[in-house]
């Protein structure tokens, strides 16, 4: 098996329900997944996805969901895997914000730009995003 078959990740469709494949194993079965979302850490051992469930919103990481405020979107892992960070849009504030490691950073914005999402510092210390 190749390291590229062990990590990989798919979204086949069941009925209604969806679910993520990784490692050859189906994740839990949520009734709606978004296409982009599903991002691995760098070295593999980590994964997350954004889920809408119940009419709220989730970000899910190593099978853990993390509650937000409204559709999350460009998960990034910091290099050593260790954190994590999103974008999150608030459909009912109209303001958007970004988690790291599931809680809020930095503030409600008018807007997080789509051209500099979250991105960590080599050394994992720092996170960067751009906002206006």
């Amino acid at each position: 098996m190749t390291d590229h078959t062990r990590r990989s990740a798919t979204k086949p469709h069941a009925g209604k329900e969806a679910y993520y494949v990784v490692n050859g194993k189906e994740l839990a079965k949520y009734e709606m997944l978004f296409d982009h979302d599903f991002a691995f850490s760098p070295d593999g051992k980590r994964h997350g996805f954004f889920l809408a469930e119940n009419e709220k919103y989730f970000m899910v990481i190593d099978g853990k969901k993390h509650q937000t405020e409204g559709i999350a979107g460009a998960l990034t892992f910091s290099p050593d895997g260790k954190r994590w960070a999103c974008g999150v849009g608030n459909d009912k504030k109209m303001t958007f914000s970004v988690l790291l490691d599931g809680e809020g950073v930095g503030g409600q914005y008018d807007e997080v730009c789509p051209f500099a999402l979250p991105a960590f510092s080599p050394d994992g210390k720092r996170l960067a995003f751009g906002a206006k």
